[in-house]
C-alpha cells in the first residue's frame, strides 16, 4: 500500500510537496505508538522529532518550488504516509512473536506474489507480456532488480524489523530522516550537487533529531524511573 500511494502520490505532487509530506512519517508513528502500543513519548523525544523534521523542510525547501502539482497527490501522499506508520506499528507487535527474519520472508513473499500478478495482468492488457518477459534478460534490468530486491528490499526491510525488535517504534522511527541526509550526501560525492548552508543547516538539524529522540529520551524516561 505505501509503495502503490507513494508512486502515485509523487507523480502528481511537487518535489517539494512530497519531500516534506512524506517526512511526517515519524508524527504518525509517534501518535499511533501511543494509540496502539501505549509507548510513553517524552518531551525531548517530540522536539527531536521536530526539530528534525524542520530540518527535511529546510533541504527540501532550498531545492526551491516546482510545478506540476495536482491537489489529489498531497492526498495520497498522506495515506502513503499513514501506510509506513501502521507498518510500524504492526511489525513492532509482530516482533513479540516472530523473528525478523520470518516477518521480513512473509514481506518480500507476498509483495513479490501481489506485484507480479499485477505486472502481468498490465503487461497483458496492453499487449506487453512479451516485452515484460524478456525485460528481465537484459544485463542491465537485471542488476537493477537485483539490487532492488537484494539491498534495498529484503536487506533494508530486514534490518528495519530488526531495529523494530529491539527498539521503541516511537523511537526507532526517526531514523528514518537519515534516509535524506545519505541521498543529500550522495548526490554532493557522485553527481557533483550544490552543498550550501541551509543543506548544512537541514543535515545538523536532522542528526540532532535523531540523537535526541534517543539519548534524551533514554535519559529522562530513567529519570522518571528514579
Amino acid at each position: 500500500m505505501y509503495f502503490i500511494f507513494e508512486n502515485v502520490g509523487v507523480s502528481l505532487s511537487t518535489s517539494s510537496e512530497a519531500g516534506i509530506l512524506l517526512s511526517t512519517i515519524p508524527i504518525f508513528v509517534l501518535i499511533f505508538a501511543r494509540i496502539f502500543l501505549k509507548e510513553r513519548l517524552a518531551a525531548p523525544q517530540i522536539i527531536s522529532v521536530l526539530t528534525a523534521l524542520f530540518g527535511i523542510t529546510l533541504i527540501t525547501a532550498g531545492k526551491g518550488i516546482s510545478a506540476g502539482s495536482s491537489p489529489l497527490g498531497p492526498v495520497i501522499l498522506i495515506g502513503s504516509t499513514i501506510s509506513a506508520a501502521f507498518y510500524n506499528i504492526l511489525s513492532r507487535k509482530a516482533s513479540v512473536k516472530f523473528r525478523s527474519w520470518e516477518i521480513t520472508y512473509h514481506m518480500m513473499t507476498m509483495g513479490f506474489i501481489s506485484f507480479t500478478v499485477i505486472a502481468a495482468i498490465l503487461s497483458l492488457s496492453r499487449g506487453e507480456f512479451l516485452f515484460y518477459i524478456t525485460g528481465i534478460t537484459q544485463p542491465r534490468v537485471a542488476i537493477a532488480a537485483l539490487y532492488l530486491g537484494t539491498l534495498s528490499s529484503v536487506g533494508a526491510f530486514f534490518l528495519i524489523n530488526f531495529m523494530l525488535s529491539k527498539l521503541q517504534a516511537s523511537r526507532s522511527t526517526v531514523f528514518v530522516y537519515l534516509s535524506t541526509v545519505v541521498s543529500l550526501l550522495a548526490g554532493v560525492v557522485f553527481r557533483g550537487e550544490r552543498f550550501g548552508s541551509i543543506q548544512i543547516l537541514g543535515v545538523a538539524l536532522i542528526l540532532f533529531g535523531v540523537w535526541g529522540a534517543n539519548a534524551l529520551t533514554r535519559r529522562r524516561i530513567k529519570e522518571e524511573l528514579k
